[in-house]
């Protein structure tokens, strides 16, 4: 059963939420039940699922739009909204860095403000507050948000090539996530770490993913495809092997101290670079 492109995928909202609560459970220090979220099973976790479906309800969301008031009108709420999270991300900064900066004075501890990266106001402030407003300075935590923006802004692109064929963005999509991850291509940030953690030029990728098979479910394209049994067949087969090849190589009982050497697979510094976060120089192939 699909849903309508002009309808809540309630689905999607149990999901989103679902991926919200993985995510607030893994950020948690010491939390024993991390150990159960998909982070601890193989190279993706619930942030790869969160992009998917942003991009799935994106597609819901806009994709009506265009159709009906042209690429220019419909274009318009996707940048209104774009703007509306920027301005949002804005506040979200200047409050956690209000409260941080509070508790590291109340407590006089400038852990606080480390842990969040957010030390970088006391060395240099004006370039901080640049950094802030321009995206080039994005705290810890407070990086999804950015990334979520620029793949959205993005999507009247995703939906023109649509109009195209449904493999075009698809493929263009994955042509740049190559670039991006073999030339180790990023944005940048004042940070420590110097490019964002969340690589955009990586991540829509998965975004992308969404919005076209958003596209497909919708338009009723993958409905003969499950008739065809060899073929779901071997696509289980394929998804099946990968998420035990990810199972054995992550080993999630390592964690376990007698056991912290065992490995089943030896894996070398670039295994998973199929995942969202591109590693520089890896080939894959």
């Amino acid at each position: 059963m699909r849903a309508s492109a002009q309808s809540r995928d309630v689905r999607l909202d149990v999901l989103r939420g679902l991926a919200l609560l993985i995510i607030f459970v893994d950020h948690i220090p010491g939390m024993i039940f991390a150990g159960l979220t998909p982070q601890a099973f193989g190279y993706a976790d619930a942030a790869e699922a969160f992009v998917l479906i942003a991009g799935l309800s994106a597609y819901q969301a806009y994709n009506g739009k265009l159709d009906s008031a042209g690429v220019l009108r419909g274009s318009l709420p996707i940048f209104t909204r774009v703007w509306q999270l920027y301005v949002t991300h804005l506040a979200l900064v200047v409050l956690v860095a209000g409260i941080a900066a509070y508790a590291a004075r109340r407590f006089g501890d400038p852990n606080y403000l480390e842990a969040l990266g957010l030390d970088v106001f006391l060395a240099d402030p004006a370039q901080a507050i640049v950094g802030v407003v321009t995206l080039t300075f994005l705290p810890n935590y407070l990086d999804i948000l950015p990334l979520y923006m620029l793949v959205l802004a993005a999507l009247p692109l995703v939906l023109l090539a649509l109009r195209v064929h449904w493999a075009l963005p698809l493929a263009l999509s994955f042509a740049l996530y190559m670039v991006a991850q073999v030339w180790g291509l990023n944005l940048p940030n004042i940070q420590a770490s110097r490019v964002w953690f969340f690589n955009p030029l990586a991540w829509q990728f998965i975004f992308v993913g969404g919005v076209v098979m958003a596209h497909l479910t919708t338009t009723g394209r993958l409905e003969p495809l499950f008739r065809l049994r060899r073929l779901v067949g071997f696509i289980t087969t394929l998804a099946s092997a990968y998420v035990l090849f990810s199972l054995l190589s992550v080993a999630p009982w390592r964690q376990i101290p007698a056991l912290a050497n065992l490995s089943l697979i030896e894996t070398s510094p670039c295994s998973g670079w199929w995942t969202a976060s591109p590693r520089p120089g890896c080939w894959p192939f």
